[in-house]
């Protein structure tokens, strides 16, 4: 039987052979689909491109739906950004 210090040095061998901010990538798709990834991409430029107080009802909609399609496709850009909308609200996420 091992004592309680290998035991421990043991787990934490097996812990630091992945760390846990390394297995996001395990559940990332390895390719994108191409037309949803191209729809993220001009909601988010659109996003951008304006100034909160500016942003009409239609395009809040029109942007709002084109992510959702997008993360609906398996875009994880489009996940991560209906995630951020989720936490922060409809603005522009800050660089």
């Amino acid at each position: 039987m091992f004592s309680l210090r290998r035991r421990f040095i043991l787990i934490c061998a097996s812990l630091a052979a992945v760390p846990t901010c390394g297995r996001w990538k395990d559940t990332m798709p390895k390719t994108r689909d191409p037309a949803a990834h191209q729809l993220y991409v001009n909601a988010r430029k659109l996003l951008r491109s304006m100034v909160a107080w500016q942003v009409t009802r239609q395009k809040a909609l029109s942007i709002l739906n084109d992510v959702q399609t997008a993360a609906n496709q398996g875009d994880w850009g489009a996940r991560a950004l209906m995630a951020y909308f989720y936490r922060n609200g409809f603005a522009p996420p800050r660089n």
